[in-house]
């Protein structure tokens, strides 16, 4: 997933449901932003377990990248959910 066979800027949403458990997560996301258009949207759903309370960290990197995320991290007993898109 950190080099996928697509061109720059092609997708409208990249959707990312439990798949961030590699070790080169980020590298994904990066990913995730260059074959997305402008405006493009991300959404993540993924474990809770994983990211309870580093939620704000998954922000942080998404930003780093260059996406503007949503405000809301959603929370579920189960998943969190965090939305942004390509700035």
């Amino acid at each position: 997933m950190s080099k996928v066979p697509l061109k720059d800027n092609l997708l409208d949403v990249a959707v990312f449901s439990l798949s961030l458990m590699g070790v080169n997560y980020v590298d994904y996301l990066k990913e995730s932003y260059r074959t997305l258009k402008y405006n493009g949207h991300i959404f993540i759903c993924e474990p809770s377990s994983k990211w309870k309370g580093r939620e704000h960290e998954l922000k942080q990197i998404l930003k780093e990248i260059g996406f503007k995320c949503f405000d809301t991290i959603r929370n579920t007993d189960k998943f969190i959910y965090l939305d942004g898109v390509k700035y």
